[in-house]
C-alpha cells in the first residue's frame, strides 16, 4: 500500500473516531448526563417506545436514529425490535424493525471492512476463530444461519463477515432472510404487551421464549461437533 494510501484510511479512521465521540457527547448531551445511567436501566420496549414518541412527529426518524447509534452503546438488538411492535403495531413495527436492524447491520459491516479490519481481526477474529473459519468456508449461508440462530450477538456477526471475504449483497441478503422471522416474532410480541392475557400473547410469548433457547440449544450442539 503506497504512503498516501495508508495516511487516507489514516486520516478516514480519526474523522470515525472523532464522529463516533461526537455522535456519544451528542446522546449524553440530549439525555443529561444526570439521566444517563437511568437510561440504561430503562432499555426495555416501554423505556424505548417513551424515548421515541417523546420526539413526537420525528418518532419514526427517533427510531431510525437510536438504531443507528445501538451499535456504538453495544446496546441489544431485541429490546429495540420488540419495542417496534409496541410503538407502531405488527405491519409498521416490522417495518421499521427491519429498516433499523438492516442499516444498523450494514454500519457494522462497513466499519469492519472499510475502517478497522486490521483491528477486528486482531481483537474479534481470535474470539472466534471456529467461527470465522465457517464464515470463510460457507460465505453468506453462515452468515445466513446466524441471523436464523443467534448464537453470538448479532453486531460481532456484522464485524466477523466485514472482516470475511463475503460480498456486501451477500451479506445484506442474509441479514434480511435471516432476521425476518425472528423479528415477526419479536414485533407480534411487543404489538400484544399492552394486552397481557389475551391468546396472542402468550402464543408471541412462547414463540418468542423459543427464540431465546433454541440458540443456546445451537452452541452446545457446536460444541459438541468441534
Amino acid at each position: 500500500m503506497e504512503l498516501v494510501d495508508v495516511r487516507h484510511l489514516i486520516n478516514v479512521r480519526v474523522a470515525a473516531v472523532i464522529l463516533w465521540a461526537g455522535l456519544i457527547i451528542a446522546a449524553i448531551a440530549i439525555v443529561g448526563p444526570e439521566n444517563l445511567a437511568d437510561s440504561y436501566g430503562k432499555l426495555t420496549p416501554e423505556g424505548i417506545k417513551s424515548f421515541v414518541l417523546s420526539f413526537g412527529a420525528l418518532a419514526v426518524i427517533a427510531y431510525i436514529a437510536l438504531s443507528l447509534l445501538r451499535p456504538f452503546f453495544f446496546l441489544p438488538l431485541t429490546p429495540f425490535t420488540i419495542a417496534c411492535g409496541f410503538l407502531f403495531g405488527i405491519a409498521g413495527g416490522l417495518t421499521m424493525a427491519m429498516i433499523g436492524s438492516t442499516l444498523s447491520a450494514l454500519l457494522v459491516f462497513g466499519i469492519s471492512r472499510y475502517l478497522f479490519q486490521d483491528y477486528v481481526k486482531r481483537k474479534i477474529l481470535v474470539k472466534y476463530p471456529a467461527v470465522d473459519e465457517r464464515i470463510q468456508e460457507n460465505g453468506w449461508r453462515y452468515v445466513l444461519f446466524l441471523r436464523l440462530l443467534p448464537i453470538i450477538h448479532y453486531d460481532v456477526v456484522g464485524y466477523l463477515a466485514g472482516a470475511s471475504r463475503v460480498k456486501v449483497k451477500d451479506y445484506l441478503f442474509a441479514t434480511i432472510a435471516g432476521e425476518l422471522p425472528g423479528a415477526t416474532i419479536m414485533v407480534i410480541f411487543g404489538s400484544s404487551l399492552d394486552q397481557p392475557g389475551s391468546v396472542m400473547f402468550y402464543i408471541s410469548l412462547a414463540l418468542a421464549l423459543s427464540l431465546l433457547v433454541l440458540p443456546e440449544i445451537a452452541r452446545r450442539l457446536m460444541r459438541k461437533s468441534t
